[in-house]
């Protein structure tokens, strides 16, 4: 018998979804997980395809942010555990701030440099300091952020090999080793289990989940759920687009994938909730599927 996991973390009812509208605006909407999530939901199995599931309409804008012309916010980033607040950047040093919970907007700090890059690397300099990766490929193709045995390191891995460590308390870097993480894109650290999550990067498209933690300053696998949403088997009918995954709290997470139809090139998100359960007597994590929804839009951000 499988028992849920329940920690002392709150729950995050919300998800936040940011759609260009192609008018010099983006929206932002605001999905709840609750029904995903619902008693009578049961675990499904199986394949999945995504043009076959019936569209759920996109909740009304909670938010809109216009731009003038020629001035508009080309990034935003969530910001705190919870999303309590949006940030967008431009590329003219602009802020804006959006908090989550009242909805209201401010404008922010400028930046201290530009961001217009013509040849932009994917790492950022922190401190004035870039990470010391080889010059001849410095993009990175994996990343951890803190946890709580990190000792607030990051970490990043670069796409020839190597891995990289940015100190937030010393402001430096320094070269981990050959190795590489074991993700797709970001590795979030979850501090109910002490694990990081991401997606595995052993997997064409990343449709996989893996959970490790860090043992002698490298990373352990712990956990691997291979096609995690159940939609691999449909990949090549879709370009793959960005994926998040967003951990929700007490052992909930939903993994948001957006995909873009490769017959009519229709731009659809589809959100899968995850709940993370130990079997009685075992330190083995499953990772169980709920829901699944299907939304349509134009263009996301």
């Amino acid at each position: 018998m499988a028992r849920s996991f329940r920690a002392a973390t709150p729950i995050r009812r919300f998800l936040y979804l940011l759609i260009d509208d192609d008018h010099r605006a983006h929206t932002l909407r605001k999905i709840d997980t609750t029904p995903f999530f619902a008693a009578g939901v049961y675990p499904q199995h199986g394949s999945v395809s995504p043009a076959a599931m019936r569209p759920t309409l996109l909740p009304p804008p909670v938010a809109r942010f216009e731009s003038p012309p020629g001035d508009c916010f080309a990034q935003f980033f969530p910001l705190g555990r919870g999303v309590e607040k949006i940030v967008g950047i431009n590329e003219h040093r602009y802020t804006m701030i959006c908090d989550t919970r009242t909805m209201a907007v401010r404008a922010g700090p400028d930046l201290r440099h530009d961001k217009r890059l013509h040849q932009p690397p994917s790492w950022a300099e922190v401190g004035d300091r870039r990470p010391p990766t080889d010059d001849r490929e410095p993009r990175i193709i994996s990343f951890a952020d803190c946890g709580a045995s990190s000792g607030g390191v990051i970490r990043v891995s670069t796409r020839l090999g190597g891995t990289y460590a940015f100190d937030t308390a010393r402001g430096s870097w320094r070269r981990e080793g050959d190795w590489t993480l074991p993700f797709e894109g970001r590795a979030q650290y979850v501090a109910d289990y002490g694990l990081w999550f991401g997606f595995s990067n052993s997997d064409r498209g990343g449709f996989g989940l893996r959970a490790a933690n860090f043992e002698g300053g490298r990373p352990v696998q712990r956990h691997l759920w291979p096609d995690v949403d159940g939609i691999a088997d449909h990949a090549d009918e879709w370009y793959t687009g960005d994926d998040y995954l967003s951990y929700l709290g007490a052992g909930r997470f939903c993994v948001t994938r957006f995909l873009t139809s490769t017959k009519d090139f229709l731009h659809i998100a589809v959100v899968t909730a995850l709940e993370a359960t130990l079997a009685a007597g075992s330190e083995e994590l499953h990772m169980v599927r709920k829901a699944s929804r299907c939304y349509h839009f134009s263009k996301v951000f």
